[in-house]
């Protein structure tokens, strides 16, 4: 019997719009479901004022010349940056990834004191945690200065909590020779692997206005604001899914099914799951950002991509400012600041109402003299759950249960950083999405 579709995707953000885009190149018919009124998901682009700005600070290191070629027909307009950013430590702003030659030039930090911390780190067990991770590969002077408090920040839970398995990939790794070396000729050979990135010049959101465009026109369905699925299977292949259109009821089937919305939203959207299924996916958590959007009355702030704030006296943990990305995101004399607040979905920050909210951001920016409060001209709130998927030994654990069971269904695939519960930046995700549709 024909299918409906040949593909439905669960989530319409860049990883689900992605995979729509290369199965539509391959004649595929394609089917997006849409829980929010706009596609884009962590990616969108939002629109304040006469100031634009991205639901985070993301940024494209594409090195892989297929990639390159794909995001090129996308947008013909691009920024290229070498990667500016610092941390706030005790009163000074130091370079993130790690520069030897600006920690030494404060005559703070005595240098013998990173080496021999370097050595004795090498001895810790780098599968354990994050902690023991760090130790080895930075040793304890730096884990403290750079890691320690802004990870827990940023989680929620102390760095022996965490699990060490994604810091691989998002931290990098430094050796003594490179230290050393850098000590001894005086220039720096610390990079990180994205140290040089791309940035859309109008925004993320004008890949996704492309993506949506191009998904639509070559034949591919999209339905946005869709409420209560539930995905109907037979044995061991799914076969339909319900869900709310309008307040009508709608039931689709599909040769193939891809999801991309939060692993364990999709868990529960399953019928008949086992009970040590359910057990498992209660152990999947996500940290959320309260992003606070301050107009501020000056034509920059910073020259920085990105700024860190570890200090637990302080509520904000990471700004960016759009600006710095692209002059075409601002106006020529305002610019807008975002900021960052991590937090729990129901928790007391969460749950403050957004005036009190800019003023706790506000206070802390004149705190580290940034501006002062008659710069702020508007002030814009947003709450954006599911932004990381925490990592634990107990939630890789799960991760790998749920994982295994879900391959026991011979038409569906889980991509992206949330339908994978993976740590997984931009080109992760469209790496994942040819690989979805091979």
């Amino acid at each position: 019997m024909s299918k409906d579709y040949d593909i439905v995707i669960l989530g319409g953000g860049w990883t689900g719009l992605l995979i729509a885009y290369l199965a539509i190149k391959k004649n595929k018919s394609v089917l997006i479901l849409e829980k929010e009124n706009e596609l884009g998901g962590l990616a969108r682009t939002i629109s304040f004022e006469n100031h634009h700005f991205d639901l985070g600070g993301h940024r494209i290191y594409f090195s892989d010349d297929e990639n390159i070629k794909l995001i090129k027909e996308l947008t013909p307009y691009w920024e290229h940056h070498t990667r500016k950013s610092a941390i706030y430590y005790n009163g000074e702003y130091l370079d993130y990834p790690p520069s030897f030659m600006n920690l030494f030039r404060l005559h703070k930090i005595p240098w013998y004191s990173i080496i021999t911390d370097f050595i004795k780190g090498l001895d810790c067990d780098i599968h354990k945690n994050l902690e023991n991770w760090i130790l080895h590969f930075y040793g304890r002077t730096l884990y403290n200065i750079y890691f320690k408090d802004y990870t827990e920040k940023v989680w929620g839970l102390s760095c022996n909590q965490l699990a060490s398995k994604w810091a691989e990939v998002r931290i990098g790794r430094i050796s003594l020779f490179q230290i050393l070396k850098e000590l001894i000729l005086k220039k720096s050979n610390i990079k990180e692997n994205c140290r040089k990135f791309w940035y859309p010049s109008f925004g993320m959101e004008a890949l996704i206005k492309t993506l949506e465009t191009k998904i639509i026109e070559g034949g591919g369905t999209i339905y946005k604001n869709i409420k209560d699925i539930k995905i109907l299977k037979n044995n061991n292949t799914l076969d339909s899914i319900a869900f709310d259109l309008n307040k009508i009821t709608k039931n689709v089937s599909s040769n193939h099914f891809v999801s991309t919305i939060p692993l364990s939203e999709f868990i529960n959207i399953l019928d008949d799951i086992p009970d040590y299924i359910k057990i498992e996916t209660n152990k999947l958590k996500f940290r959320n950002i309260i992003l606070v959007g301050l107009v501020i009355n000056r034509k920059f702030v910073t020259d920085f991509h990105w700024l860190y704030f570890p200090q637990k006296s302080l509520k904000i943990s990471r700004i960016f400012e759009p600006k710095n990305w692209s002059s075409k995101l601002s106006n020529e004399n305002e610019t807008l600041l975002c900021v960052e607040m991590m937090c729990q979905e129901g928790d007391e920050l969460w749950n403050s109402d957004d005036l009190l909210l800019s003023r706790i951001v506000t206070n802390d920016l004149c705190e580290l003299k940034m501006i002062v409060q008659s710069e702020v001209l508007n002030h814009i709130v947003l709450r954006i759950p599911y932004a990381y998927p925490i990592c634990t030994n107990q939630s890789e654990s799960a991760k790998v249960k749920i994982l295994d069971y879900c391959s026991n269904y011979n038409n569906l695939s889980l991509a992206g950083r949330q339908g994978t519960f993976s740590y997984l930046d931009m080109e992760e995700c469209l790496d994942m999405a040819k690989n979805t549709i091979k």
